[in-house]
């Protein structure tokens, strides 16, 4: 029984108790226990913050706090040390990390699949969850459900934490680069990979094939990923033996592409994937003049056989030799 399987994952795989307890027992153990207390520990661990947590539950930050206190008595563990607002999952919390994130979406999937998804009348709201880079792929999502299913509620936001959030429920199609391991709850789709060019403004001087030697002259912007400043682009010329001047960081691609239009800077970036922004913008494609690897780019979607919104979400969105259909 589903009901059953999922109470003793949450007493096996989170509260650590012993195997091989009656289901009568289980759920008079679990009564006891104030289960929302999950979603609680699941916020603080994706936000890292009371205050970041209690945005995501729609709480106060008292509310949040009080509920760590109450996680805190029943793991018998302080499961976060404070530095500031920041809080630091302990080792037993790190532990918890994947299993309550597995459960959740369990959760998620005993709920909803006992429900019938009808797409011709259902006001069921879908998140596309992309990188702004691929915003324009995430629009094309949305208009072949809104086709799909006239009375869906369509929303994108952005892809962090993206496939955690897939696999719980709070997100319906991701988008995401680079990453290529993936639980067995979610299917990824390869999609045409990623080539780096560079953008500039349609009257930049640089040549349209500029020397390594031309291309470092100028000035270029970079997106700041927060991992000390590496990027493929970087490693390459390490390995070219160049270097480049990076005269301003920001923190979105749309960013950089907007100050690219404006300016004399270059930004090196995924220009198929940024295509839709460029021709917006203005800007124009210079050949890249170092030898950087293509981008590995994935469409994830939760794969859920009893589930019959994300099987016609999967039916909808793929074809027959289960890739997306961009084009």
């Amino acid at each position: 029984m589903d009901q059953i399987r999922i109470l003793n994952y949450i007493m096996n795989e989170v509260c650590d108790t012993s195997a091989g307890m009656s289901d009568t027992d289980l759920i008079k153990r679990l009564n006891k226990i104030d289960l929302n207390l999950l979603t609680v520990l699941h916020a603080l661990l994706e936000s890292g913050s009371t205050q970041g947590a209690a945005l995501r539950l729609g709480r106060t930050q008292s509310a949040a706090s009080h509920g760590l206190k109450r996680l805190r008595e029943l793991f018998d563990d302080p499961l976060f040390t404070r530095n500031g607002p920041i809080l630091t999952p302990t080792a037993l919390a790190l532990a918890l990390k994947q299993p309550l994130s597995n459960l959740l979406g369990e959760v998620v999937s005993l709920v909803e699949s006992g429900t019938t998804f009808d797409p011709g009348t259902s006001p069921r709201e879908v998140v596309v969850a992309a990188p702004d880079i691929c915003f324009g792929h995430a629009q094309w999502v949305c208009q072949r459900l809104a086709q799909a299913g006239p009375n869906l509620r369509l929303r994108t936001t952005g892809a962090s934490n993206g496939v955690d959030r897939l696999i719980q429920g709070d997100v319906d199609v991701l988008f995401t680069l680079y990453r290529d391991q993936f639980p067995a709850a979610v299917t990824a789709h390869m999609l045409p990979n990623a080539h780096w060019a560079t953008l500039v403004r349609q009257d930049h001087p640089i040549k349209a094939k500029p020397t390594l030697e031309d291309w470092a002259t100028y000035d270029h912007v970079q997106v700041h990923t927060g991992k000390g400043g590496r990027s493929p682009i970087n490693d390459a010329l390490a390995v070219a033996g160049a270097v480049r001047r990076v005269a301003l960081k920001v923190d979105t691609f749309l960013s950089a592409l907007h100050a690219t239009a404006s300016s004399d800077l270059l930004f090196t970036t995924m220009a198929d994937l940024a295509a839709e922004h460029a021709s917006q913008l203005g800007l124009r494609r210079v050949a890249l003049p170092l030898d950087v690897s293509p981008v590995p780019f994935r469409a994830v979607l939760r794969n859920r056989s009893s589930d019959s919104f994300s099987k016609w979400l999967q039916t909808t969105l793929t074809t027959d030799q289960n890739v997306f259909d961009l084009n």
